[in-house]
């Protein structure tokens, strides 16, 4: 679907609105709005590479070169937004089933890029290739291997390991979203909810007064089905320019009682 931008203020080529710059958005990829592209491009903090597609590292610290603040990572509007919901009865018996999907579009998340900083994500005190923890001090075979092409002439093979305090820090440290950035795409199970219905002559206290009573179980959001996003939920962003270090999803178990009179 082509949805773009066709005028913006005399003199400018993009322009964000009130906003989409997010908490900390100015040392990461930002929603803006773009002369002659689509509605919404997110743009900032791509890993800065050389012609051949190889990123840049610092020789002598192994860390990646600044991020590039015009990267654009594409649209943040999906390209495909729904859902349906099934409800199935038989005899006494109803179960109801709400399942939402999107695909495609892109999102920053801030959540995520927090989560590397401050060592609560799983893979910040994951294994290297070596077989010991990244946080293991490198003279005992830990960190982080980086590859790539040394920043001074963009050509020299760089080949080393970074302790993992200082590699997880350097995104934030130095603008680079590209760990972050993620598909927008989704399958979840909404809600899901199996109910019996009793009926009036059931219950001699009730008997004439109320037609039936239907209990059911009720839960919502049991299932994250597919994400492509591993380390957040893309069905709960926070807003159109991308997640903003809100609070994760909640599953929940209930009950419902409906009276029928």
């Amino acid at each position: 679907m082509k949805n773009p931008v066709t005028k913006l203020i005399e003199g400018t080529t993009r322009i964000q609105p009130s906003g989409w710059g997010g908490a900390f958005g100015s040392r990461y990829a930002q929603a803006f709005q773009v002369l002659n592209q689509n509605w919404g491009q997110l743009i900032g903090g791509g890993m800065t590479k050389n012609s051949e597609g190889k990123s840049l590292i610092d020789p002598a610290t192994g860390l990646y070169a600044q991020g590039d603040p015009t990267y654009n990572w594409g649209n943040i509007v999906p390209k495909v937004t729904g859902g349906f919901q099934n409800l199935l009865t038989y005899k006494n018996f109803i179960l109801n089933l709400s399942l939402d999907y999107q695909f495609g579009g892109k999102f920053f998340s801030l959540t995520e890029s927090w989560g590397a900083f401050s060592g609560l994500l799983d893979y910040t005190a994951g294994t290297n290739d070596r077989g010991k923890n990244v946080r293991d001090p490198l003279s005992e075979g830990g960190g982080v291997h980086v590859v790539g092409v040394s920043s001074t002439d963009s050509k020299t093979p760089v080949d080393m390991y970074v302790d993992g305090f200082t590699y997880f820090h350097q995104f934030y440290n130095g603008g680079i979203a590209d760990p972050f950035v993620h598909d927008l795409s989704f399958v979840k199970l909404r809600e899901v909810s199996l109910g019996y219905t009793f009926t009036g002559d059931k219950f001699s206290f009730i008997k004439g007064a109320v037609k039936g009573v239907t209990v059911s179980l009720v839960a919502r959001n049991p299932w994250l089905i597919y994400s492509a996003s591993k380390n957040f939920d893309p069905s709960e962003i926070s807003g159109v320019y991308g997640e903003d270090g809100q609070l994760p999803a909640v599953r929940s178990l209930g009950f419902n009682v409906k009276f029928n009179f």
